[in-house]
């Protein structure tokens, strides 16, 4: 197993994970009033969102050095998971998904100056 396709699916274990708390904790009565609230941009959200959810392990693996595999079927299905899960949050709780994707920048921000510089 290539160290990728570990990262794909690491990415989508913790994802789903992620899904069932947000599910579970989430105001949904809020959420709804922030995709009222989101109309004008909703087309930009939805690609945010599908982003976030595909590109997010590829993202890590470039942070940290390691070439992406693309053509590994693991690796195409930690996309679609990843994928499918995004827009499950989005019904769920769209503010924890902002805030993950600020954290996820943050240390990846962080990680790449560390492996690229310290290292």
């Amino acid at each position: 197993m290539h160290s990728s396709e570990i990262i794909s699916i690491s990415w989508a274990v913790f994802f789903l994970i992620f899904a069932v708390v947000a599910c579970l904790y989430a105001d949904r009565d809020q959420n709804k009033d922030r995709i009222e609230w989101m109309k004008a941009v909703l087309f930009a959200n939805v690609v945010f969102i599908s982003i976030f959810g595909a590109l997010t392990p590829e993202f890590i693996a470039y942070v940290l050095g390691i070439p992406w595999r693309t053509n590994s079927s693991l690796n195409t299905i930690g996309t679609v998971v990843g994928l499918m899960t995004s827009w499950a949050i989005m019904q769920w709780a769209v503010d924890w998904m902002a805030w993950l994707a600020a954290l996820i920048a943050t240390l990846g921000a962080i990680t790449w100056v560390v492996v690229h510089f310290v290292i």
